[in-house]
């Protein structure tokens, strides 16, 4: 999913699987349906399912379940948003350094939350946790929230995320978009303020469609300026006079320090850098990109049927599956003067920097080919 920044027109939007929807003009019979249903919905906007061909019924809706959908944990690529949040409530500093140790253990000690193969950063600042995507920071952050704040803290959490198009519509002209899944909302009443915000704060508790991650990456370069994304640039007659134009629709906007959007902006360069989690995907380009990548776990679960040992009836039951991971990516480019920006989500993709970020990479270099990105 690419969006230009300063317009909100989207220039490239792909769901895949991909079919032919010509089958529409006159209607597809039952096997040409049953043979492209798994394509049908689109992923971008909305939950779309596995695609399971070439099998077919029960079979099908099996491996169906085997799979995670199109809507997945956003992981890590929420990280920006939470430094902002740390720095516009003085939970840290522009300046802050802060000793990660790889493993952070909060509330009564008993929980933790552990960066990835537990590295210890050591001695990181908020751009330095967003190169190397450091959950303990973003875990501490959450803490401290859930403590200032109490039961106002996934309401003020909401805020945040609504304010870059996270669990609201973007505002595509398009029918049947999906506002996401506010997981944190429902952690919160379940299990209290300290454990949805911390489990919250690296990305585990909230699920976006690509078209709202493309939004908050773009609303992220425009400094909280959100767009509305655009399908339609204009309509022209037949003798080539325009009918109807389409100009930039701001939906909201988030106004902060400079400092702030400097350190987002800094920290996503970094990813690219020596020493990010995405330095492989983006080297070499004429161009410097602003980027946060995510790997998100998900548990995946399976009905099961059995027999009930009282009744002897036949019920269902969810068994676990599998824990599969998923990639995605968030950016925008240059990051000096922000044009383009990208999202990419692979299901079961493994690690965002290379799977999602790789994709992302591709569609600068298309953008730049025939458009033009430094233009």
């Amino acid at each position: 999913m690419a969006i230009e920044i300063k317009t909100g027109k989207i220039v490239s939007m792909v769901s895949y699987p991909e079919y032919d929807p010509n089958v529409w003009i006159e209607g597809p019979d039952q096997k040409t349906y049953d043979q492209i249903k798994y394509a049908v919905t689109n992923g971008t906007i909305r939950e779309a399912p596995y695609d399971a061909r070439p099998l077919t019924g029960e079979a099908a809706e099996m491996e169906n379940y085997k799979h995670p959908r199109s809507i997945v944990p956003s992981g890590s690529v929420i990280k920006p948003i939470t430094v902002l949040l740390g720095l516009q409530e003085g939970i840290i500093r522009t300046n802050d350094q802060w000793q990660d140790s790889g493993v952070y253990q909060y509330g009564r000690g008993s929980d933790r939350i552990k960066n990835d193969n537990r590295k210890a950063n050591g001695m990181i600042s908020p751009e330095k946790a967003l190169q190397k995507s450091s959950n303990t920071y973003m875990a501490r952050i959450g803490e401290e929230l859930s403590k200032r704040k109490r039961g106002a803290s996934a309401p003020l959490l909401q805020s945040y995320y609504h304010a870059f198009g996270l669990g609201i519509p973007t505002g595509v002209d398009l029918p049947n978009e999906s506002s996401g899944k506010q997981d944190y909302l429902v952690m919160d009443k379940n299990y209290g303020p300290l454990a949805a915000m911390v489990q919250a704060s690296f990305g585990q508790q909230i699920r976006a469609t690509t078209m709202q991650l493309a939004q908050y990456s773009a609303t992220l370069a425009n400094k909280g300026v959100r767009l509305q994304p655009q399908l339609v640039e204009k309509i022209t007659a037949p003798d080539g006079k325009i009918v109807k134009s389409f100009q930039p629709q701001v939906l909201s906007e988030f106004p902060q320090p400079d400092a702030y959007w400097n350190i987002l902006t800094n920290g996503m360069v970094l990813v690219t850098k020596p020493g990010g989690t995405a330095v492989r995907a983006f080297e070499g380009l004429p161009y410097s990109v602003a980027a946060k990548t995510g790997t998100s776990e998900q548990d995946i679960y399976v009905p099961v049927t059995i027999n009930d040992p009282k009744t002897g009836e036949k019920k269902t039951q969810w068994k676990m599956h599998a824990r599969i991971t998923n990639g995605v990516s968030i950016s925008f480019a240059p990051a000096n003067d922000p044009k383009l920006a990208v999202a990419v989500v692979v299901p079961e993709g493994g690690y965002g920097g290379r799977s999602a970020a790789v994709i992302t990479r591709s569609v600068y270099e298309i953008y730049d080919k025939y458009i033009g990105i430094q233009k």
